[in-house]
């Protein structure tokens, strides 16, 4: 038995643009096919966004190399032992799931066929779980195909009693195949297994309730108050505008977990940037994207104010980031210290910063906290640390679980070589052996005291 699928529910709901952003490294073709399924669902059915609809099409389709395909992919990391390897899926399951849950429920027979004798898998009475999402039909005639089952050689029919099938016709890229998708993680017993000879196998299951949830669902006040796009929390602007002018001139403004959509970063950037000419700036737990990510990086353009701006658990990803440090290349700005902790970051964000961080003269803190960065990222910064940036002094990688003891080398070479950095965080990551390591270069490089490093629990360089 797998652990549950959990963490997914306590993402934003975003676009699927963004929501596939994530999976790029390992779908390299995946924003192409998010762009296909959007165009070719402009209208969709059921009460469902254009987003939602889209994102079940997406699943639906397929493409070569099929390792690189977005149902075979989310189904492997399904079925992983490891569940980090979901990290990247996170944004794309809560908006599937969501969409999903808006389409009603059935209870129904429906069929699933695969080229392969699985009968020694399933003996009758046993309880079996299907951790990956399983495309069924309604129809045996549909199997016969040589996609699915064929007629000849070894195969296995599942015939299926489920309580929980949904119907994705109306979103399917194939709506011929009237297909009917089992959520992940549904749970069954084996009623009847019989061989029918000339090949054939059939095996009779029927869905049942697990006595421990295996995957968090969506429940439907969290659909109201999440799914909707729309400016449903902050439509009073006048209250936005009021909140701003309460705050001193050239000092903090706390905006945090406001419900601030990209819309309001209009208000924020005239009535906080422009007319307060604020110091410190918290945007941090809010709903804001890479549009309005885009709207502040224009303002910080000749901005000689703004020093501190706070973006932390937002939506902005790699595009974000792209739009942001545009501005922060051109050294126009005084920003010196900002966060984009928990937002969906990956490397390719990373490559965007560490650009950024050739030519900026102004940045002595970044937050990186709890994105998607992996060991590849962090040679990324410790190069560019090492031998093209002389300004920052604060660098935080906390919480990135795909950095490994890999990161150790590039570390050390970048703490060796970059003489201003002073604050170096980087724990809660996959680094087994890197305070053991870090303990012995402590006392066997003389460098390390001579540099005016002080080894931590992780470390901090003061």
């Amino acid at each position: 038995m797998l652990m549950p699928i959990q963490g997914y529910n306590q993402m934003p709901l975003m676009s699927l643009e963004e929501a596939v952003q994530p999976l790029v490294p390992i779908l390299p073709a995946v924003q192409d096919y998010a762009y296909m399924a959007k165009e070719k669902c402009k209208k969709p059915a059921d009460g469902l966004t254009h987003d939602e609809s889209a994102s079940i099409m997406l699943y639906s389709m397929g493409w070569e190399p099929i390792e690189q395909c977005l149902y075979f992919a989310l189904n492997a990391a399904l079925r992983s032992e490891d569940r980090r390897n979901l990290d990247p899926w996170y944004l794309y399951l809560k908006l599937i799931l969501t969409a999903l849950s808006r389409l009603p429920t059935q209870h129904r027979f429906v069929y699933r066929g695969v080229k392969l004798d699985l009968s020694e898998q399933y003996r009758k009475g046993e309880t079996i779980v299907w951790w990956g999402f399983s495309s069924c039909t309604d129809s045996m005639d549909v199997l016969q195909c040589e996609l699915f089952m064929g007629k000849t050689e070894e195969r296995t029919m599942f015939t299926i009693e489920c309580n929980s099938g949904k119907n994705i016709r109306n979103h399917s890229f194939f709506p011929h195949e009237d297909e009917v998708l089992l959520i992940a993680a549904t749970q069954f017993k084996v009623v009847a297994s019989l061989d029918q000879g000339h090949g054939l196998h059939m095996i009779q299951l029927k869905e049942i309730d697990s006595p421990v949830p295996l995957i968090q669902s969506v429940t439907p006040s969290a659909l109201m108050n999440e799914a909707s796009s729309e400016p449903n929390h902050h439509k009073n602007k006048a209250q936005l505008k009021q909140l701003i002018a309460q705050c001193s001139p050239r000092a903090r403004i706390d905006l945090c977990s406001k419900q601030l959509e990209d819309e309001d970063i209009e208000i924020v950037v005239n009535e906080a940037i422009i007319n307060k000419r604020c110091a410190w700036l918290e945007l941090g737990g809010n709903k804001i994207t890479h549009i309005g990510v885009s709207i502040l990086a224009d303002a910080l353009l000749d901005n000689n104010a703004l020093l501190t701006l706070n973006l932390y658990r937002n939506c902005v990803s790699d595009i974000g980031v792209k739009y942001l440090v545009k501005t922060l290349s051109s050294n126009n700005h005084t920003l010196k210290e900002l966060s984009l902790s928990q937002n969906g970051i990956t490397d390719t964000g990373v490559e965007y910063i560490v650009n950024m961080l050739k030519t900026n003269r102004t940045l002595i803190q970044l937050w990186l906290n709890g994105n998607d960065i992996s060991d590849r990222g962090v040679r990324l910064l410790a190069k560019v640390l090492g031998s093209e940036n002389s300004t920052l002094k604060e660098l935080y990688l906390s919480s990135n679980k795909s950095i490994t003891d890999s990161s150790i080398d590039p570390l050390w070479d970048m703490i060796k070589r970059h003489q201003p950095l002073k604050k170096l965080y980087i724990c809660d990551c996959n680094l087994s052996e890197l305070v053991h390591q870090l303990k012995l270069f402590y006392g066997e490089k003389p460098s390390f005291k001579q540099n005016n490093v002080l080894l931590r629990e992780i470390f901090t360089l003061e």
